[in-house]
């Protein structure tokens, strides 16, 4: 990427864009339990499981915030 572009990608934007945190801590434990039990049964489950975390909206100066 061209240092123009990289410097344009990483600048403010205004107004701060709202946006989606999703909860990453969770996330990040529930992918660890995932691979110690796949490690421990010495490969992928038999059944695929859906996994929805919770996330919260941020709300910033593009919604009023």
């Amino acid at each position: 990427m061209p240092q123009e572009d990289r410097a344009a990608a990483v600048r403010p934007l205004v107004p701060s864009p709202s946006t989606v945190d999703p909860d990453h801590d969770l996330m990040a434990g529930r992918a660890v339990e995932l691979l110690v039990a796949r490690m421990g049964r010495g490969g992928p489950p038999a059944v695929q499981e859906e996994f929805v975390g919770p996330s919260s909206l941020v709300v910033r100066e593009s919604t009023g915030g």
